[in-house]
C-alpha cells in the first residue's frame, strides 16, 4: 500500500464511525417524526369529534403519518450523502497530487495541456456538486421509497380514519381506540427506524463513492479496510486488504464482486435471526420467517440463560451490538430485566417461543403477508424460501 493509499484508508475509516452516526440519528429522526404523528392522532382523540368529523380529520392525519415519515428519511439522507460527498472531495483534494488532478481536469475540458489552470478551477471541474440525476440515484437508487410504502400499506389514510370513526360510533373511549391504532403506528415506525439507519450507511459510501469516480482513470480500484476489532465479523476481516479493479485481470476480482456496505456484492444486507425454540416475551407489531443454513451460536450466560441465534444477530454488550459470532468469554452481555417464567403453573399461559409468535401473528385478523426487503435480514446464510413477512 503506498502513501495516498494509506492516507485515503485511514480517512475512510474515520468517517465510517462518523457515517454510522449520522444514520443513528437519522433512525432518531424518523421516530421522532412518526411520534409527532402520533400525538396528533391522540390529540384528535382527546377532542371526541362526531364520527364523520373524526373520519375526515384522521384520514388527513393518517396521510401525514408516513408523508412525513418519508420527508424525514429523505432529509437525512440528503445531509449524509452532503457531509460524504463534500468530505470525500477535501480529502482527495489534499492527497491526490495537483498535477495529477489538473491533468484529469484538462482532459475532462478536453483543451492542450499546455493551458493552465489554478486549483480551484480545477476542483469545479472535476468535483461539481451532484445533479439531481445524481442525486436522485443516491438518495432512492435502492428503492426504498417503494419498500417503506409496501411495507406501511396498512398504515394508510382510509385504515387510520376507519379505526378512529369506527370505534367513536361504538362509543369506544380514546385508551380503547388508541390501543387498536397503536399497532399501525408501530409498524409505521420500526420500518421508518430500520429505513433510515440502512440508507445512512449506504447513501454516505454511494456519495463518497460518487466522489472518488469523478477522477476517472486516476483511480484502478477499490481497497477493503476493516476495522480488525472486537466488532469485526470474521468474514469481513477476512476479505480486509482485498483490492477489486476497475479492469480485472484473469485471478483479480472486478467492482461486480465488491460489496458497498452495508450491501454486499448481491445486494443483500447483514441483518439477523432468532433460531426457533427461543422463548421471547413483548409486544410484536411484525414477524419474518426465512429457511436458513448457516452456522448457528448458542451464548449462554455465567448465571445459565442462554439465547440460540444466526451467526450475525447483534447481541448487545457494555461495549455496544456485536455479532453473536464475535462474543467472546469474559465479555458482559445486557438482557432484558424482566423474567420470564419458564415454569408457569398454568400451562396455558406458557412463556411462546419465536415460532409461536409468528404462527400467533399469522392467524391475527388484519396482518398479512408482504414481500420482504434485503434490510429485513441480517445477512445471514438464508434459504431461497422467505415464507412470509408479517405487519399488522
Amino acid at each position: 500500500m503506498n502513501r495516498l493509499t494509506t492516507r485515503l484508508a485511514a480517512h475512510a475509516g474515520t468517517r465510517q464511525v462518523r457515517a454510522a452516526l449520522l444514520a443513528d440519528r437519522a433512525a432518531l429522526a424518523a421516530e421522532r417524526s412518526v411520534q409527532q404523528s402520533w400525538q396528533r392522532l391522540l390529540a384528535l382523540l382527546a377532542d371526541c369529534p362526531g364520527p364523520g368529523q373524526a373520519f375526515a380529520q384522521a384520514r388527513e392525519l393518517g396521510l401525514l403519518l408516513r408523508l412525513q415519515a418519508v420527508q424525514a428519511i429523505t432529509h437525512s439522507l440528503g445531509k449524509i450523502a452532503g457531509w460524504s460527498y463534500r468530505g470525500a472531495v477535501r480529502q482527495l483534494t489534499r492527497s491526490v497530487p495537483r498535477a495529477a488532478l489538473a491533468r484529469v481536469a484538462l482532459r475532462r475540458r478536453q483543451v492542450r495541456e499546455a493551458i493552465t489552470l489554478d486549483f480551484g478551477e480545477v476542483e469545479h471541474i472535476l468535483f461539481p456538486p451532484p445533479g439531481q440525476d445524481l442525486l436522485s440515484q443516491i438518495l432512492f437508487g435502492s428503492g426504498w421509497y417503494e419498500h417503506f410504502q409496501q411495507a406501511t400499506k396498512l398504515a394508510s389514510p382510509g385504515t387510520v380514519a376507519g379505526i378512529i370513526a369506527s370505534g367513536l360510533a361504538r362509543g369506544e373511549n380514546q385508551q380503547q381506540i388508541a390501543r387498536q391504532l397503536l399497532p399501525v403506528v408501530d409498524g409505521v415506525r420500526s420500518t421508518a427506524k430500520r429505513l433510515a439507519r440502512t440508507e445512512g450507511m449506504r447513501v454516505a459510501g454511494a456519495a463518497q463513492m460518487a466522489a472518488h469516480q469523478q477522477l476517472g482513470d486516476l483511480v484502478a480500484g477499490y481497497q477493503i479496510h476493516a476495522s480488525l476489532d472486537q466488532h469485526t465479523r470474521p468474514e469481513h476481516a477476512h476479505r480486509s486488504g482485498t483490492v477489486y479493479w476497475k479492469n480485472p485481470k484473469p485471478g483479480q476480482l472486478g467492482y461486480d464482486r465488491m460489496p458497498h456496505p452495508p450491501q454486499e456484492a448481491d445486494g443483500s444486507t447483514a441483518w439477523n435471526c432468532l433460531l426457533p425454540g427461543n422463548v421471547v416475551q413483548g409486544r410484536f407489531v411484525g414477524g419474518s420467517k426465512a429457511r436458513y443454513s448457516g452456522k448457528a451460536i448458542e451464548v449462554m450466560t455465567a448465571s445459565g440463560l442462554s439465547v440460540r441465534v444466526t451467526a450475525n444477530h447483534p447481541i448487545l454488550t457494555e461495549k455496544g451490538f456485536i455479532p453473536a459470532q464475535c462474543v467472546k468469554e469474559g465479555n458482559h452481555l445486557i438482557r432484558y430485566v424482566s423474567e420470564i417464567n419458564r415454569f408457569p403453573d398454568n400451562e396455558q399461559n406458557a412463556p411462546a417461543t419465536v415460532e409461536d409468535v409468528f404462527c400467533a401473528l399469522a392467524k391475527f385478523p388484519g396482518i398479512i403477508p408482504i414481500r420482504p426487503a434485503v434490510f429485513e435480514f441480517h445477512g445471514d446464510e438464508l434459504g431461497k424460501k422467505i415464507d412470509a413477512t408479517l405487519r399488522p
